[in-house]
């Protein structure tokens, strides 16, 4: 059972089999759900060359699917991912992200671009002064290109 934020709650059951291969898996499924009814899903998953690749398809009764393409590594204190959603009228969400670690903290930057074009921007950092004590910046340019900054402190308690 899953229930939605409007409370109302829906049934899913599903099948799944899972196939191992060299270098990742694939796992194939059949949902029952009380709201979309039958749902053919496929998710494979490979790794090759320090980059993890993920690609799943959700079709639905009525023929309709929704895609999801997307790839991600980590080297030298970087990791940068990207990928697409295709959703079922066709509308494309793409989105980029790169995590760069350095001595005092880490700065994440992800950009999404929505099916009608426009843009939703993040640029966060952390840092930190090594004991548990620092600073987090979170900059937000949302989809109508209005910026808002937000900057807070944080400590973290270490108790065994």
């Amino acid at each position: 059972e899953v229930t939605g934020r409007d409370g109302e709650t829906r049934t899913q059951n599903g099948d799944f089999s899972v196939e191992r291969t060299a270098n990742g898996r694939t796992v194939t499924g059949d949902i029952e759900t009380s709201n979309h009814g039958h749902i053919d899903t496929t998710r494979s998953v490979t790794r090759e060359n320090g980059a993890r690749n993920i690609n799943s398809t959700a079709t639905f009764e009525d023929g309709t699917s929704i895609a999801r393409s997307s790839t991600a590594s980590c080297a030298n204190r970087v990791c940068t991912s990207s990928g697409v959603i295709t959703g079922r009228d066709g509308g494309q969400t793409r989105w980029q992200a790169t995590r760069t670690r350095a001595d005092n903290g880490v700065r994440l930057q992800r950009q999404v671009t929505y099916p009608d074009g426009t843009t939703r921007i993040v640029d966060q950092v952390r840092e930190g002064d090594g004991d548990g004590e620092g600073t987090i910046t979170r900059t937000v340019t949302d989809r109508n290109g209005e910026t808002t900054t937000h900057t807070g402190e944080y400590e973290i308690d270490r108790t065994p």
